[in-house]
């Protein structure tokens, strides 16, 4: 059973929260480039705030059911952000190392096997892939092993994980892939934990579209509003973060990819640390459960708990969520 500790070691837990700290300094110093947002799925101005958490407001659209910040920063200010975050120095100097091998054997080398399987099923060419937000560069490592497409690359706005990425002798785009202007056009693109960042997830998508050859296929990673995981922790998950602005569903995604034109459109949830993130809160004494919760995750044996988890995979309730979409 993959655990929470196997891909974010604990001990690096205080330190890394001390960087997360002063990179929610440097946003709220600058809340005068914050904005006020409708809803990105459907553009519903009509919604209730759900919780604050570190002085950033979370607000549940009353249309569509999505979760998002408000106000948030400006695309501008966002970008600033990513080229100097202190907590994405930390993670690329030691979170990501420590834990490269797990990260590649369980997390990246099963999602470079689905897009391969699903590009020779829905008869996707195979010339070039481009990943949005590669960051350490591991599944751009294990794509290229695989000799399935003659050219992989990516963009990447943080400085400090472009840099990483160039040192293993990617083709990087160092920037925001959105006020990019990238003349290639490829087959594939994929993009893990990078819409929930984005200031606008719909000009996000266009782009990829626009980007994307004819029969071109879009995957996506990114958590899943209705998971167990946050559903249970809400504000109290590591999910609900300063950096993630859009928290979608399978209706609001799925509702955003149909209006931009999108096609055979697949919605799962493969995560798999849905229950380890919610005992391990409860362990720290950060949540208090109620006993449903508290026997699920402290009592019963670890095969219960794993077994449950799969429940939640097979029925999409785990918290992390991956579409597939064709152009």
């Amino acid at each position: 059973m993959l655990k929470e500790n196997d891909i974010r070691p604990l001990d690096f837990k205080d330190k890394q929260k001390e960087n997360e700290k002063l990179d929610i300094e440097f946003l709220l110093s600058r809340k005068n480039r914050f904005e006020d947002v409708s809803c990105p799925t459907c553009g519903t101005s009509t919604q209730k705030v759900l919780f604050t958490k570190k002085e950033f407001i979370y607000k549940e659209c009353e249309s569509c059911t999505m979760l998002y910040l408000t106000p948030r920063p400006n695309v501008e200010l966002l970008g600033e952000y990513y080229s100097n975050s202190h907590n994405h120095k930390f993670f690329n100097q030691y979170i990501y190392p420590s834990s490269a091998e797990v990260r590649r054997t369980r997390i990246f080398l099963p999602r470079v096997e689905s897009i391969i399987k699903f590009a020779k099923e829905l008869n996707a060419s195979s010339n070039n892939l481009l990943e949005i937000g590669p960051g350490y560069g591991l599944f751009l490592e294990e794509m290229v092993k695989k000799n399935f497409f003659k050219r992989v690359c990516g963009v990447e706005a943080s400085d400090t994980l472009a840099d990483s990425s160039k040192e293993k002798g990617f083709d990087i785009y160092n920037g925001v892939f959105e006020l990019m202007e990238i003349k290639e056009k490829f087959d594939v693109i994929v993009s893990f934990e990078v819409i929930e960042h984005i200031f606008d997830p719909k000009v996000l998508l266009k782009k990829c579209l626009t980007t994307l050859n004819d029969k071109g296929l879009l995957m996506m990673t990114f958590p899943n509003y209705n998971g167990f995981d946050i559903g249970v922790l809400r504000e109290e998950s590591d999910s609900v973060c300063h950096t993630h602005l859009n928290y979608f569903n399978e209706k609001s995604i799925t509702m955003l990819l149909e209006e931009l034109g999108y096609q055979n459109i697949m919605v799962t949830t493969p995560g798999k640390l849905d229950v380890d993130l919610v005992r391990n809160k409860i362990i720290q004494g950060i949540h208090t459960p109620n006993s449903f919760i508290n026997n699920l995750c402290i009592e019963q044996t670890e095969a219960v708990r794993e077994s449950f988890q799969e429940f939640l995979i097979e029925n999409k309730m785990s918290s992390n969520m991956m579409i597939i979409a064709q152009k």
